[in-house]
C-alpha cells in the first residue's frame, strides 16, 4: 500500500454506512480527512492511510488507554505479523472446494459448513 492510494467517495461511503455525499464530507471534515478532487473531474476521493487512521482512531485510543503505549505497540506488531502470514498463506492456497459439485443434499450441507469454518479463520 502506498501513501497516496485513493479511496473514491462512493467506496468510502459504503465503509462508513452513509448513503449521502454531504454526510460523508461532514464526517471527513470532523475527522480531519481531506476530500480531494482531480482537476477537471467531479469524482471525489480521500487518501487511504488518512481515511483508515481516522476510521480506527477510537479503537486505537481505547486500546492505548487499556494497555498503555508500550504494550499496545507489541500487540499491534504481533497482530500485523499474524495478518501478513494469513494473507500470504491464503494467496498461495488453491482450494478444491470451489471445483467440487455436491450431488446429494447432505453433501451440500457439509460443504456449506466447511465454507463457514474456512471464512471464520
Amino acid at each position: 500500500m502506498k501513501i497516496y492510494d485513493r479511496i473514491y467517495s462512493s467506496e468510502a461511503q459504503k465503509h462508513l454506512g452513509y448513503r449521502d455525499q454531504r454526510s460523508f464530507v461532514r464526517w471527513c471534515i470532523q475527522n480531519n480527512v481531506g476530500v480531494l478532487c482531480d482537476p477537471g473531474s467531479n469524482k471525489r476521493y480521500v487518501l487511504r492511510n488518512e481515511f483508515e487512521h481516522a476510521k480506527n482512531r477510537e479503537a486505537i485510543r481505547y486500546l492505548l488507554t487499556k494497555y498503555g503505549k508500550q504494550e499496545f505497540h507489541s500487540i499491534l506488531s504481533s497482530q500485523m505479523k499474524l495478518f501478513s502470514e494469513l494473507k500470504s498463506a491464503t494467496r498461495h492456497e488453491s482450494s478444491p472446494i470451489t471445483t467440487y459439485k455436491p450431488s446429494a443434499h447432505h453433501e451440500s450441507e457439509f460443504l456449506a459448513r466447511l465454507r463457514k469454518i474456512k471464512y471464520k479463520i
